[in-house]
């Protein structure tokens, strides 16, 4: 039975449920704003990758937990916030194996069964299609809101024509202290990151997007206008910064400075708020949960966290104010002092129940060979110049681009091929990295090795632009002083997917020198680059040099804030999924005997140590990594592994 006793559940004592500084008055009324984010297909706590059940996330514990929240306060909103729908094998399944054409999607399924009020699309809905999302969401008992996703652009916002409403008004009863039932009008406004049309080519043609904040600009008064008494923005996108110029992919702060707004949930981003991740930055209030003074949440990734918005409102006889609030977040399996998980949440059985089908068809699919290997493909040591299972995903980029290209005109090119370490830790804990073991290949081993369901490119750069592609990757580095100890070799959250490693020429990275970019992508000020020796068939590279790069549509289309890489270098364009394109491989290359071989390593400085984390078994592979200058250094923060490197 599950409990509805706070007490009974030690997850939830993150949560307040008297949140408020003073108690209520007669025409007063709490109203719960409960918010998922980034779901990514995780229905069930289940590891697909590693095939095994998993306690700190999914739907099914999340469930669990807001019907918790829900029985304590009973005025209650739930919102999703995108990207619910890839992310795991079991999203792959359902879009192109599960045939759906006559059924609701099992994730939708859920959602109905526990009751979401509202949702927005996130950018990652767009990955299997449009037709897919479309039917995906005409499951659904609750509305999806996108005001910037179109199927065509007018002169003004106003007169867009959407793929979705641009917004929904809720009307919602709720009881103020005094037991009288009043009636408030809550608005419902959804963003989803412009950059879709970049990410997911194949959209072009099929919808337009506009800049977040021009939309919210034009239709936060015309909410106003139509009774809206408290507008919530569904904002798929992170915090990001105030004063960003153009098409911020990360919208929080630019919104919740906008009047009229009065909640913002964000997401995209896979972080914490509030939590220190975003600590000193102007216009952010992590004690309290704020985004310019207005209550503000993120709820990770995964179905790890619930995101928890009390606000206390006030009826003044014409409209409605906000007169406290507070931002929380409830973790569902947080951990304990030795860093196991503890079992706190259990899993709702009625949600559970709709899409227990699809996860065993689920099983069966990952479960199926494709071929073998004989060596282990991993990506613990890929920040210091070891990474087999990003060798791997190159090696089969270059055999499908060679063959797509050998009768046209680049054929004669030299081909190099770009992968990066797509599971690297990080947010993602010291479990979240990709380990193929020696032996039979299933998809569920391609899908470890390859965890988007990107297609594939191929570019034509000139050795300039493929040196600033190199140092663009390099600012994955902290700046390391020579003849140190302790330092802390990776900057803090940069995604592992950009930091792209090219396979074909040889290169070393001198993190002692100031990085060319910023992690972001911002271009630097440096007097010299961190790219030192970069050859190709031990030639020095010429600026002016043509070379051909396999890549995914992502990175050529500009994802990542590569420079050079718009669009504009394109010269080979498929449908063809890098999954696919893995299996073919595997198929082609039946026993495959595959040895690993690093394209770049560190420049040498003497007596200069650093520290990176990792996952704490990769200490197995430290004799085979051929990188001597890596040694286990003990346990690191949160479950992870700490390794020293020598810049030898």
């Amino acid at each position: 039975m599950f409990p509805l006793n706070q007490s009974e559940v030690p997850g939830a004592t993150t949560l307040n449920m008297h949140p408020f500084a003073k108690p209520m008055t007669d025409t007063q009324t709490h109203l719960q704003i409960l918010q998922t984010t980034d779901l990514h297909a995780h229905i069930f706590p289940y590891d697909y990758y590693s095939d095994q059940p998993v306690k700190h996330f999914g739907l099914t514990r999340l469930a669990s937990l807001i019907r918790l929240r829900r029985a304590e306060v009973k005025n209650s909103l739930l919102f999703d916030n995108g990207d619910f729908l890839q992310g795991t094998p079991l999203g792959d399944y359902l879009a192109h194996e599960g045939r759906l054409k006559n059924d609701i999607h099992p994730f939708i399924k859920a959602m109905n069964v526990i009751g979401f009020d509202a949702a927005v699309p996130g950018n990652h809905e767009f990955n299997y299609g449009l037709e897919f999302l479309k039917r995906t969401a005409s499951g659904a008992s609750f509305p999806f809101v996108s005001a910037n996703v179109l199927t065509k652009k007018a002169l003004s916002p106003l007169e867009d024509t959407h793929l979705f409403r641009p917004y929904t008004i809720l009307e919602k009863k709720v009881a103020d202290q005094s037991g009288k039932e009043r009636l408030i009008r809550v608005g419902v406004i959804g963003f989803t990151p412009p950059q879709i049309m970049i990410w997911d080519h194949h959209l072009t043609g099929q919808i337009e997007t506009r800049n977040i904040l021009e939309t919210a600009v034009a239709w936060v008064p015309e909410m106003k206008a139509a009774g809206a008494d408290l507008i919530i923005a569904l904002n798929h996108s992170g915090i990001g910064f105030t004063d960003h110029p153009g098409d911020q992919e990360d919208a929080g702060l630019q919104l919740a400075a906008l009047h009229g707004i009065d909640v913002i949930l964000c997401g995209h981003q896979h972080l914490l708020f509030p939590s220190d991740s975003f600590s000193g930055r102007k216009g952010v209030d992590v004690k309290n949960g704020t985004l310019h003074g207005k209550p503000a949440v993120m709820a990770g990734f995964a179905g790890s966290h619930l995101g928890v918005i009390d606000l206390k409102l006030d009826f003044d006889g014409n409209a409605w104010k906000i007169i406290e609030h507070k931002s929380s977040l409830c973790q569902v399996a947080p951990p304990a002092p030795s860093q196991e998980i503890i079992p706190c949440i259990p899993e709702r059985p009625e949600v559970a129940a709709v899409a227990i089908e699809a996860h065993k068809q689920t099983l069966a699919y990952i479960r199926r060979p494709v071929g073998s290997i004989d060596t282990p493909l991993h990506n613990y040591f890929a920040f210091a110049g070891h990474a087999p299972s990003v060798d791997l995903i190159c090696a089969a980029q270059t055999f499908h681009i060679r063959n797509a290209l050998s009768r046209t005109e680049y054929a004669s090119l030299p081909l190099l091929s770009a992968s990066a370490p797509l599971k690297a830790g990080a947010r993602g804990g010291p479990g979240y990295y990709t380990h193929v073991k020696p032996g039979s290949i299933t998809y569920r081993d391609i899908a470890d090795l390859y965890l988007y369901p990107d297609t594939i490119c191929a570019v034509c750069v000139t050795g300039a632009g493929l040196r600033a592609w190199l140092e663009r990757s390099a600012a994955a580095f902290r700046m390391i002083t020579p003849g140190m100890d302790d330092q802390q070799l990776i900057q803090p959250d940069f995604p592992g997917y950009n930091f792209d490693i090219i396979q074909g020429v040889q290169y070393q990275i001198d993190p002692t020198r100031p990085a060319g970019f910023s992690p972001e992508g911002s271009a630097l000020a440096s007097s010299s680059g961190r790219i030192r020796n970069l050859t190709w068939k031990g030639v020095p590279v010429r600026d002016t040099q043509k070379f051909v790069v396999a890549t995914n549509h992502y990175r050529a289309s500009g994802g990542g804030n590569f420079p050079g890489l718009s669009g504009n270098s394109v010269i080979y364009d498929s449908r063809d999924s890098i999954r696919d394109i893995l299996a073919t491989y595997f198929r082609s290359h039946p026993d495959l005997r595959f040895t690993a071989r690093s394209p770049w390593q560190f420049s040498s400085h003497p007596d200069t140590k650093a520290e990176f984390e990792s996952n704490p078994e990769a200490v197995g592979y430290l004799s085979k990594t051929g990188t001597p200058g890596i040694i286990a250094a003990g346990p690191g923060s949160d479950g992870f592994g700490k390794y020293q490197l020598r810049f030898l």
